[in-house]
Formats: structure tokens, C-alpha cells, sequence
């Protein structure tokens, strides 16, 4: 019997990518910005839009900023995208798609996926991802390391010192933190020549 393709989904701060998938092919992909006012509910509704008129999938996993923890999604960084705390997640896509949903914190997702079908097939992987915030995971002898809490490996959590006190790393170093501190110094353009003669 061959096997159908699934929903790979990835819902970040930023954008809403969704794509067809068959083992490491990518059948089709769709994306979308995420309407970071929207709210969970939402959300979910805009992935049903943007997978709408694949058929013969079985299955969809979904990777999320925040933590997830049997399928109930919070935020970890509400700036990032404000998740309220127990979202249903997983019951609440599988009811709009019609069919079976694990869900993921998107870089240890991300962390997986390179253990499985990119650079660090097979062995030790450590991934970090910098984007709207900062992540990261862990996969050590095939298994993804979850830790304690659910966010082994995710980095953009971790406290630093910088002149203003302590503040998280992706306070000062995420995608969304570089935008605005390039906008308060005259714009990326500005930045950008600024660093392109030595400042």
C-alpha cells in the first residue's frame, strides 16, 4: 500500500509556512505573515486556509514557537507570538483538519529534522535558530532531548548581562531585536553601510 503524504506546518511569529511532504521531498509549500493579533484560534483557522485543497494527506505535524507539552502550547516568549498558557493545540488543529497532529517546539522540530534529513543525519545535532526569536535543540544517540521542562536547547531563554541588567538573549540578539534596534539607528540600510565602513 503506498504511503500519503503530510502536512509539515511551521506557525512562527513572522511567517505561517505549510508544505506537502513524502520522506524528505517537498511535494508543494505554501506560506503566509502570521497575523500575530489574531490570537491560537485564529491561527489554526489560517493554516486550514493555507493547506486547504491538498488531499490524500494522513497525518500533520506542526511546529510552534513556545513550549508544548502533550499537545498544550504556551508561550515562552509572549512577544514572540502571544500564546495564552494551555492552548489545546493539537485537539483543536486535528478538529480543523480532520485528522491526526503531533505538535513541536519549532526548533527542537527543526533540531529533528536535521538529525533526520539534512546535515546531521544520524549523529550528535545541535541546532540553533535565530529568527523572530531564538531557539534551539538537542538530538544525542536518535532521541530528541526534551529535558525537564520541554525546551532543552532553547538558548533565546537564557539570561545575560548587558548594560541595560539582565535580559534574555533573544531580548538583544533575536531576528525581531536586531529590526528594532536597526530602526531606532537610521534603518537596516544605515546599519548595514554604518558596519560596511567599520562601525
Amino acid at each position: 500500500m503506498p504511503r500519503a503524504p503530510v502536512l509539515a506546518i511551521d506557525l512562527g511569529g513572522t511567517k505561517l509556512a505549510a508544505a506537502l511532504i513524502d520522506g524528505p521531498l517537498i511535494l508543494e509549500r505554501r506560506e503566509t505573515p502570521t497575523d500575530r493579533t489574531g490570537g491560537p484560534t485564529a491561527w489554526i483557522e489560517a493554516v486550514a486556509r493555507l493547506v486547504a485543497g491538498w488531499t490524500g494527506t494522513r497525518s500533520a505535524g506542526i511546529a510552534v514557537t513556545g513550549l508544548v507539552r502533550d499537545g498544550v502550547w504556551r508561550a515562552v516568549n509572549p512577544d514572540t507570538l502571544a500564546v495564552p498558557d494551555d492552548f489545546p493545540l493539537t485537539k483543536t488543529l486535528a478538529a480543523q483538519l480532520g485528522m491526526p497532529v503531533v505538535a513541536r517546539n519549532d526548533a527542537q522540530a527543526a533540531a529533528w529534522g536535521e538529525y533526520r534529513f539534512g546535515a546531521g543525519r544520524g549523529g550528535t545535532a545541535v541546532f540553533v535558530t535565530v529568527s523572530t526569536g531564538i531557539g534551539g535543540g538537542i538530538v544525542i544517540d536518535g532521541r530528541l532531548v526534551e529535558g525537564r521542562r520541554g525546551l532543552a536547547g532553547h538558548i533565546g531563554i537564557s539570561p545575560i548581562e548587558t548594560t541595560d541588567g539582565v535580559r534574555m538573549l533573544e531580548e538583544v540578539a533575536s531576528g525581531a531585536a536586531l529590526a528594532r534596534m536597526a530602526t531606532g539607528h537610521g534603518g537596516a540600510a544605515a546599519v548595514t553601510t554604518a558596519a560596511l565602513q567599520g562601525e
